[in-house]
């Protein structure tokens, strides 16, 4: 059988961890910008309320992004020379309809209570609010409010650097089966 990048990279929690810290450091820019937005309030415009709406959808996608990236690369590392792709969603509950929380709870740790909020409103966004004008009913919990929470940059930088540090972990613990599968791929 001959290699795809596909079934090559999919396997390469590395690859999932550079797609998300993409998303992660262009998020982060956005952030930099939402936070200069905020200090001039007192003197808004409507076109300051469009600019800064704009900049608050394209940060939120590119954080639940990168953190559904970062999710996938850990799932990954935990065992990246399964031969079958479908293991992974049966038995790591990775999928593809953006369930962050649910991939998040079962392969890295249960989430306390503001992390659970901040990843059902990522989720939301993944999910429908972020890519549709106006967001399909059924993919948006109708109790959450979208929106930025004083906290969440705090919550975001430390849940990403510690699920990427256990990737990391990972990795260097699982690079040889990886390796070694990639070489044996053909048979």
């Amino acid at each position: 059988m001959q290699k795809s990048v596909f079934e090559i990279r999919f396997r390469d929690p590395i690859h999932w961890k550079n797609k998300a810290d993409r998303h992660f450091f262009a998020s982060m820019f956005l952030h930099d910008r939402l936070k200069d937005q905020m200090k001039n309030f007192s003197t808004w415009s409507i076109q300051d309320d469009q600019e800064f709406l704009s900049l608050l959808d394209a940060f939120f996608i590119l954080i639940s992004l990168a953190f559904e990236n970062l999710i996938k690369g850990l799932i990954i590392s935990y065992e990246p020379d399964i031969r079958d792709v479908n293991t992974y969603k049966i038995k790591y509950h990775f999928n593809y309809n953006h369930n962050l929380i649910r991939m998040i709870e079962r392969n890295f740790r249960p989430l306390i209570i503001d992390e659970s909020k901040l990843f059902l409103r990522l989720q939301d966004y993944l999910q429908g609010l972020g890519r549709y004008p106006v967001p399909k009913p059924d993919n948006i919990d109708k109790k959450q409010f979208i929106g930025y929470k004083l906290n969440d940059y705090v919550l975001i930088c430390s849940l990403y650097e510690e699920i990427s540090d256990i990737l990391n972990a990972n990795w260097d613990k699982s690079k040889e089966a990886y390796f070694s599968f990639i070489k044996n791929f053909e048979e």
